[in-house]
Order: structure tokens, then C-alpha cells, then sequence
């Protein structure tokens, strides 16, 4: 079980296929031309599968070395790192969400949803959690649900939280959803609400289909409640 995919687990010739498969946006495109040479240039360095790529290319400096002793394109390198650390998103912290009150929050040791994620996997931990803060059960499976979704690349506390607001509440639910029926749903949820100003189109929801494909569904949840 974890929080994040398992990145030993993407070899170099695995991000090969991903990148060629993949739907981006424009200033990304530049990750499409010469795939092969360029992950065959990885490769020679020694690097073999994601986890190590992304430590390589860790920092800017690190960036700036990897290019010397590579040979390849600093500013291939700069957006290949922004593309691949979206598998480590950053943790949603549950204090951004109007979802929580600060009462709930005050009882709870745990401030994001890495953090609480190991704790809340199966029904008995969720109610011995429960147990242990005083926190409903009800709000433990809530909390639960958006440290779930929040594992989903690029689904930021706002977005996290209307997923939960319009019954796309896990991983493995917004897996096996339909995506234009996501689109039509959440946007008319916005449309009545006005939570969030971006566009969000039909392709950004078939991408978070996608994404959700990629993650284990380690959380047990039986019908969407722990009674």
C-alpha cells in the first residue's frame, strides 16, 4: 500500500510509451520529439525507471549537471521534470477545505491527507480512529475520501473537494466513471455553486479517468459508509 504509484515499478521504457500516449498541453509538446533518443540518453546515465529519474532531476542544479554530463536540451530537462513530479503531488492539506470545520480539525493529529492516508485504509481502522479523536465516523470516511482523490495527479484541495461534493469520491470511483458524464456533472454542480472559476473541459476529465487508472485502490470502502 501507498500513497503514491509505485515509481521503481515505471522503467525509462515505460515513460517512453507514456510520453508518445499521452494528451498535453501545448508548451509540453517539446516531450514528444525524439523520444527514443532521448530516454536511450537516460538510460546510459545509469537512470532506470522513474523514482530515480525524478531524483535526479531533483533540483535545478541537479538539472543543470544531468544536462552537462548528458548531453540533452536544458529546457527539455526543466519540462520533463515539471511532467514527471506531478506522480509525486504535493499533499492537500485538509485545512483548505471548507469540507472540514476547524473544530473537526483541531481534533485530528494529522494535517494532510499523505499524512493520514495509512491510518484510514480499512473500516476498523477508520472507526478505531474515530475512537481515538472523537471525531464522527461519518467525518473520518470524509476525511478518508478526500486523502483518497488526493492521490490523483494534479487534483489540487479545491478540486479534491468538489470531486467529494458531486459523488466522485474515490479513486477507484472516478476510475470506472464515465468521463463525459463527469463533465456534465461537475459542471453543472459549478454552474449552480460557482466554486471554482478555471475551465475545466472534457478532456481535463477524461486525463483525471486516466490518472485515477494508474492508482491502486487500497482503501476499502463498503457502499460509501463505515455503519
Amino acid at each position: 500500500m501507498s500513497y503514491y504509484r509505485d515509481l521503481k515499478a515505471i522503467s525509462i521504457e515505460n515513460l517512453k510509451e507514456i510520453l508518445r500516449d499521452m494528451d498535453m498541453i501545448p508548451s509540453w509538446m517539446i516531450l514528444k520529439e525524439n523520444i527514443s533518443q532521448r530516454m536511450d540518453s537516460i538510460i546510459k546515465q545509469g537512470v532506470s525507471n522513474l523514482d530515480e529519474l525524478i531524483t535526479v532531476l531533483k533540483t535545478k542544479k541537479k538539472v543543470e549537471v544531468f544536462s552537462e554530463i548528458s548531453g540533452m536540451e536544458l529546457d527539455y530537462l526543466i519540462v520533463l521534470r515539471r511532467m514527471i513530479n506531478g506522480y509525486i503531488p504535493k499533499p492537500n492539506k485538509f485545512s483548505d477545505s471548507p469540507l472540514f470545520s476547524q473544530e473537526l480539525i483541531s481534533k485530528l493529529p494529522y494535517v494532510t491527507s499523505k499524512s493520514l492516508y495509512d491510518l484510514i485504509i480499512t473500516s476498523e481502522q477508520r472507526k478505531n480512529l474515530s475512537k481515538e479523536t472523537g471525531i464522527p465516523i461519518e467525518d473520518i470516511l470524509l476525511l478518508s475520501k478526500y486523502s483518497d482523490v488526493s492521490r490523483i495527479r494534479w487534483v489540487n484541495h479545491t478540486f479534491a473537494t468538489v470531486l467529494l461534493f458531486t459523488g466522485f469520491d474515490t479513486v477507484e470511483t472516478i476510475a470506472n466513471a464515465d468521463y463525459n458524464t463527469m463533465y456534465e456533472t461537475i459542471k453543472s454542480w459549478n454552474e449552480k455553486e460557482k466554486y471554482y472559476k478555471a475551465h475545466i473541459g472534457k478532456n481535463d476529465m477524461k486525463l483525471l479517468v486516466d490518472l485515477a487508472k494508474e492508482l491502486d485502490f487500497d482503501i476499502q470502502f463498503k457502499g460509501g459508509s463505515d455503519e
